[in-house]
C-alpha cells in the first residue's frame, strides 16, 4: 500500500471517530400519512434529522409495530386489526439518544393520499366509498378539494382531524359543496379547532368538499394558511360514520356494551372498548338519555349530556366527608365548557366552579356542611346543549392523593457519568415520605434517590442515573412514586402536543 493511500485510510478512521461522538439524537418533527386504517401497514415519511439510519421505532401501544425502512426517513408501521380507533404516539432513537414523541391515528376507513392540484371543484380529486384522505395544506393560500357521487337521501359526512389530535398549525374549515357550485354545508370547529360537516343530499349529484385554514395562533394577517406541517386526516363517507361511544366510564373487571352515536350507523351498539373510555374501581352510570331516579352516593363515575340547558344530578352527602369532582369533555373532543355549581339541602350554593381557560376540563371539590342530599348542576358557559355536549362526571370521597413531574420525557446517560435530575412532587392529605421506582430500566442502570444536601423541602427529590459498563443501551421507562397510599405514575410535558406522557425513555449512549 502507498504511503498517501496509508495517510488516506489513516485519516479517514480518524474522521469516523471523530463524528461519531459528535451525532445528536434523532427529532421527529412530523409524519405523514400521520395515521392508517387498522389491519394495515403504512409507510410513512418522518420529517427531522437523523445523523443515524435505520432508527429504532417505538410506539406506546402494543397495536402498533414500527420499524425502519431502508430509505431514509421511512418509517414502517403496521397496525394489528383489533387495535381500537384513535390516537397513539410514535418515537425514534438511535445510541445518541431519542426524539420527542409524534402522534399516529389509527381509523377505520380505508386510506387514500391527497393529489395535487384539487385547489378548485373544477379540479377535484375524485374519490369513492368511504375514505380517510391524508393531506396537506403545504403552503399559504392552498385549498383542497375532493368530489363524491352521492345519492338522494344519502347523509354525506366529512370530518378533519389536524389540530385536535395532530396539533397541526391549522384552524381548518370544511364546506360541502352542491352540484350547482353552493356551498350547503359549513362548520369551523366541532373538535376544538377541528371541523365536521354534515349534509343529507336532496339530489343524486358529484357533491365537493372543500379544506381550506387559517392559523391555530391567529396573527394579523388575513390569508388561507398553510405549511410543511399542516397535515390532516379527512373521512369523507355516506356510510356508517361513528362520532363518539358512551358511556365514557365503565366498571373494572366488568363487560360492557357501548351505545354508537353518529350517522348511518348499521349497528346500534358495539363490545368493542372505546380508546377514551375509562375503567373504574366503582360504579358507573350512562345518563346521556336519562336522569338517575335516586341520590347517587360516592364513589361513582357517570357518563352524561346537555339534551337541555342545565342537567342536574343528586348526589348523597355527609357532612365534613369532602368529596373530589373532575368533569371531563374538552380534553375528549366535545365543545362543553361546564360550569358546575354546587346547591346544598338548604338550598344555598356551595360551590361553583369553571375551568381556568376554555377548552380545558374541570376539577374541585366540596366538602358537605351537613348530611343531606347535595344538587350537582351541569350547564355549557355559552348554553349549548345537542348530542356532543357528552362528559364524564367523576365523584369520590377524599383520599391521600400525589402528583410527580420531570421536566422532560428524554435522559442520555454516559456510562461512568452520573446524571441527576429533579423529580417535582405535591402531596394532599398525605405526610407519608415519597418514594419511587423506575420499571424497565436497562440492565447495569440504576437509579436511586440523592439525599437533600440540607432539610428536605418536601417538594422535590432527585433521581441519580447511573450506567455500568460501555454497551449501548435504550428503552422505555416508567417512574411509579407514592407516598403511603397515594401513588401515581410521574409525568412530564409534551409542550409541542400541549399534552404530558407517562413514557418516559432512557438512552445509554455508547462508551469508550
Amino acid at each position: 500500500m502507498s504511503m498517501r493511500r496509508t495517510v488516506l485510510s489513516l485519516l479517514g478512521v480518524l474522521c469516523v471517530s471523530a463524528v461519531n461522538p459528535l451525532l445528536s439524537a434523532p427529532t421527529l418533527t412530523s409524519l405523514f400519512p400521520a395515521g392508517g386504517q387498522r389491519g394495515t401497514t403504512v409507510e410513512t415519511t418522518a420529517t427531522g434529522t437523523f445523523d443515524a439510519w435505520p432508527v429504532k421505532a417505538w410506539a406506546n401501544t402494543p397495536f402498533l409495530e414500527v420499524t425502519a425502512a431502508k430509505e431514509k426517513g421511512k418509517l414502517k408501521v403496521a397496525i394489528k386489526p383489533d387495535a381500537p380507533p384513535g390516537v397513539y404516539r410514535i418515537r425514534v432513537s438511535d445510541d445518541s439518544g431519542a426524539s420527542q414523541l409524534r402522534p399516529f391515528l389509527v381509523g377505520l376507513h380505508p386510506d387514500v393520499a391527497e393529489v395535487e392540484p384539487n385547489d378548485e371543484p373544477a379540479k377535484a380529486q375524485k374519490i369513492s366509498g368511504p375514505v380517510a384522505i391524508h393531506g396537506k395544506l403545504a403552503k399559504s393560500g392552498d385549498v383542497d378539494c375532493f368530489s363524491v357521487q352521492a345519492k338522494k337521501g344519502e347523509t354525506l359526512v366529512a370530518s378533519l382531524d389536524a389540530h385536535f389530535p395532530l396539533r397541526s398549525p391549522i384552524d381548518a374549515v370544511l364546506q360541502i359543496v352542491s352540484p350547482e357550485n353552493a356551498i350547503v354545508a359549513e362548520n369551523h370547529e366541532t373538535r376544538g379547532l377541528d371541523p365536521q360537516a354534515v349534509y343529507t343530499v336532496p339530489a343524486d349529484g358529484t357533491y365537493t368538499v372543500r379544506v381550506f385554514a387559517f392559523p391555530a395562533t391567529p396573527d394579523s394577517s388575513i390569508r388561507h394558511f398553510g405549511s410543511e406541517l399542516s397535515v390532516y386526516r379527512l373521512t369523507v363517507t355516506t356510510g356508517s360514520f361513528v362520532d363518539y361511544a358512551t358511556p365514557l366510564a365503565v366498571p373494572e373487571g366488568k363487560e360492557a356494551v357501548f351505545t354508537l352515536h353518529g350517522w348511518n350507523l348499521k349497528e346500534a351498539t358495539s363490545r368493542e372498548m372505546p380508546q377514551n373510555t375509562w375503567r373504574e374501581p366503582h360504579e358507573c352510570f350512562d345518563f346521556t338519555g336519562s336522569l338517575p331516579a335516586k341520590p347517587l352516593v360516592p364513589p361513582f363515575a357517570l357518563t352524561g349530556r346537555l339534551n337541555t340547558p342545565e342537567v342536574i344530578f343528586e348526589v348523597a352527602g355527609k357532612k365534613g366527608q369532602g368529596l373530589e369532582v373532575r368533569l371531563e369533555s374538552a380534553s375528549l373532543g366535545f365543545p362543553l365548557n361546564p360550569v358546575l355549581t354546587v346547591t346544598g339541602p338548604d338550598g344555598k350554593q356551595v360551590a361553583r366552579t369553571e375551568p381556568p381557560k376554555l377548552n380545558g376540563d374541570l376539577e374541585t371539590s366540596v366538602v358537605p356542611t351537613a348530611d343531606g342530599t347535595y344538587r350537582f348542576a351541569v350547564r355549557d358557559l355559552a348554553r349549548g346543549t345537542g348530542p356532543r355536549y357528552a362528559f364524564r362526571l367523576r365523584v369520590t370521597p377524599f383520599q391521600p392523593k400525589l402528583t410527580a413531574t420531570l421536566p422532560t420525557d428524554r435522559f442520555t446517560l454516559e456510562p461512568g457519568k452520573p446524571l441527576d435530575t429533579v423529580l417535582t412532587y405535591a402531596r394532599l392529605r398525605t405526610t407519608d415520605p415519597v418514594e419511587f421506582k423506575v420499571e424497565g430500566l436497562p440492565e447495569g442502570v440504576t437509579a436511586v434517590r440523592v439525599p437533600p444536601a440540607g432539610k428536605d423541602d418536601g417538594k422535590t427529590l432527585t433521581i441519580r442515573w447511573e450506567a455500568k459498563g460501555t454497551a449501548a443501551r435504550s428503552a422505555p421507562v416508567r417512574i411509579v412514586v407514592w407516598a403511603g397510599k397515594a401513588k401515581c405514575s410521574a409525568s412530564a410535558p409534551l409542550a409541542e402536543l400541549e399534552s404530558t406522557t407517562e413514557d418516559f425513555w432512557l438512552t445509554v449512549a455508547p462508551g469508550k
